[in-house]
């Protein structure tokens, strides 16, 4: 009898305990690793300091904009990105780009320019490093003005003359133009379109996208269970530019940057303030990006 008692006892204590925890659970279920893969200790680390230094910190748009930088910064020192992901850097014109070289032999490194600018020096420096440890890059870029860009990058891969954007059709865009940024008509072809009908790669492991403010179009690029998640195609690490923006954009990027800490998939490292904001991403959320371009 009292065996029993006691089973009948210990059943209950568990079955209240674990009503609990799963109610507990909902409060920080939001923000743990949905991830099916290891990942890194440090990427951990860098996590849970954006979660304290962006989320939830009911400023004002403008406010986080001016914030932003330093906060993330911050949370890059303390999780030695640099030297834990063995960043290199990249330097063209007027700016430094970032990329991690593989740890493992492939027989396709897929890199995508979004918006030339007339400078493929980083790219070239980039292809140099790719050299060293035997590895191939196809190059892909794309630019709407053909002047400068297409005889440059012809050099190192395909070009295509056209804007890249959320959606299909002409708009008016600024880009450079005999050494001034203008604004023009310009076609654009949506990313959808071009990553899967005209590129026909579905793994992206280098993606530099500079569009001009067209950036704001394509957050939802990144996001879970969004289009381009639901087609199978995924950048592994990505330079982005987020243009100096209106208040409108400025909320678009607090949101933007929330939704990322909050879904745990990509990191946001390296940024910089230079009147618009630059960024390197990479996707911890991809397993084939993890393996093949991490250590840990």
């Amino acid at each position: 009898m009292n065996s029993i008692i006691f089973k009948y006892s210990f059943l209950c204590f568990s079955i209240f305990l674990f009503i609990i925890l799963l109610h507990h659970s909902d409060t920080i279920s939001q923000t743990v690793l949905s991830l099916t893969h290891p990942i890194p200790i440090y990427y951990s680390t860098w996590h849970k300091c954006v979660q304290r230094q962006l989320l939830n910190t009911n400023e004002t748009p403008e406010t986080f904009w001016k914030n932003f930088v330093k906060r993330s910064r911050e949370c890059d020192k303390s999780s030695n990105i640099w030297e834990n992901m063995r960043v290199i850097a990249l330097k063209n014109q007027d700016e430094m780009k970032y990329a991690v070289l593989p740890v493992k032999k492939s027989s396709n490194n897929v890199f995508v320019t979004l918006g030339i600018g007339q400078d493929i020096t980083a790219e070239e420096a980039f292809q140099k490093e790719m050299t060293k440890i035997n590895q191939n890059v196809t190059f892909y870029g794309a630019d709407p003005i053909v002047e400068g860009n297409s005889e440059k990058y012809s050099t190192i891969g395909k070009f295509f003359p056209f804007a890249i954007g959320a959606e299909a059709g002409f708009s008016i865009a600024s880009v450079l133009q005999d050494g001034d940024y203008k604004d023009v008509s310009v076609v654009h072809v949506d990313i959808y379109y071009f990553l899967s009908q005209v590129l026909k790669e579905n793994k992206i492991d280098y993606l530099w996208m500079d569009t001009e403010f067209a950036e704001y179009e394509l957050f939802n690029i990144f996001y879970k269970n969004e289009k381009l998640s639901r087609m199978d195609i995924a950048f592994c690490q990505m330079s982005l530019e987020v243009h100096n923006p209106s208040l409108e954009q400025k909320k678009k990027f607090k949101d933007f940057i929330e939704k990322l800490i909050e879904e745990n998939v990509y990191g946001f490292f390296f940024a910089e303030d230079v009147s618009h904001i630059r960024l390197w991403l990479f996707n911890f959320g991809s397993k084939y990006c993890v393996e093949k371009f991490l250590l840990f």
